[in-house]
């Protein structure tokens, strides 16, 4: 009860500090049914164990919920890969989980943690983002002292947890966005993307190629759910590491003398959505750039720097003041310092961060390889 109970609270408290499961990573033997391919064969495979009262049927239900609203599948299972296909196949008009609702399957006889660790690299995921259910203790504890800060839990160990695990996991009162629902799709086209890079030898023309177009607007209230969304989950690009939800952008909004920029993209193999943002605010005699965040899964392909350099000058236009960016370190956001010091010519200390002074130079001669659009 204990156990449980604390289980709970934790993912309660990840809740408070804005931090969610992404992904949940499953094993298939006595996870995703009950049996073991290899002693019992594909075709005597079953969804119910008298002897621990789990109803695998029940579990893959709750676990296809979790997908919808936007958590991504992952299997790794010490099973061939044909024999996973066979299961699957053979017992299609029961199972309520399809091979297709699983972003990448790591079927082999690896360790798996190497497996979860080749997934998470991937798909550019933290593992503090993740979950992974398993039957087995060696495989959770040996994964737990490879791959600390992944979450891990074993199926068997809780009572009813099968039946629960949506409500546990997900609470009703936690709101989705756009992204959250399709995020499936977004992964599937950026593995797309990632092929079609191997075809060119120049990046340029790669760019090129994908005729990405940057949709920018100015303090558009509408996605506002999805600007505190970037705010409080994204890290590595994210200059201050400043957390706002709804309220604060709301507020924000209000002052005249704040400027709020998003940046949303597309290209031949889709929409990314909303990935970029760009919070300003106006002094007296400077324009502070407070923060500046960024999908991950957007960098690498001239998004960054299109959307920093074109905001920059379109206050430089519209403003004689000094422009300069606030930057704060924290112990994940190496990143965008990279960035930053790339794009500028000097900085100094204060009491808030850094103080960054963008290098026009740089920001004009950068070649416009994406289309934008502004608003």
């Amino acid at each position: 009860g204990l156990k449980i109970i604390t289980n709970i609270i934790f993912i309660r408290i990840q809740l408070i500090f804005k931090k969610k499961y992404k992904l949940i990573i499953l094993d298939a033997d006595n996870t995703l049914w009950n049996g073991i391919i290899d002693e019992v064969g594909f075709k005597k495979i079953n969804f119910k164990n008298s002897k621990t009262d789990i109803d695998y049927l029940i579990f893959q239900k709750k676990i296809k919920y979790l997908k919808k609203k936007g958590v991504m599948l992952s299997m790794s299972t010490k099973n061939d890969l044909n024999s996973i296909q066979n299961v699957f196949n053979f017992h299609k008009k029961k199972m309520r989980l399809k091979l297709s609702d699983f972003l990448i399957i790591k079927a082999n006889w690896e360790k798996k943690y190497k497996n979860i660790i080749d997934i998470h690299k991937k798909l550019n995921l933290s593992p503090e983002n993740s979950l992974f259910i398993d039957d087995s203790n060696f495989e959770i504890n040996s994964v737990n002292s490879m791959i600390p800060a992944i979450d891990t839990i074993n199926i068997l160990e809780f009572k009813n947890y099968h039946k629960n695990i949506e409500k546990i996991i997900l609470p009703e009162k936690v709101k989705q966005t756009q992204e959250d629902t399709k995020r499936k799709k977004l992964y599937e086209e950026e593995f797309k993307r990632a092929a079609e890079k191997g075809k060119h030898k120049n990046f340029s023309k790669y760019i090129k190629s994908l005729n990405i177009i940057l949709d920018i607007k100015k303090n558009s209230k509408k996605n506002i759910s999805r600007l505190a969304q970037l705010s409080q989950r994204t890290n590595q690009f994210n200059s201050t590491a400043l957390r706002l939800d709804e309220k604060h952008f709301k507020s924000l909004f209000k002052r005249n003398n704040n400027k709020i920029f998003q940046c949303s993209a597309k290209d031949n193999f889709g929409n990314y959505g909303i990935i970029g943002l760009i919070i300003t605010e106006e002094k007296k005699n400077i324009i502070l750039v407070k923060n500046f965040a960024m999908s991950c899964r957007a960098l690498g392909r001239e998004i960054e720097i299109s959307f920093f350099s074109f905001v920059i000058k379109l206050l430089v236009k519209n403003k004689n003041k000094d422009i300069v960016i606030l930057f704060k370190k924290t112990n994940k956001n190496k990143l965008i310092e990279n960035f930053l010091i790339k794009i500028c010519n000097r900085k100094y200390n204060n009491k808030k961060g850094v103080i960054f002074y963008p290098n026009y130079k740089i920001i004009n001669k950068h070649e416009k390889l994406v289309k934008i659009n502004y608003e």
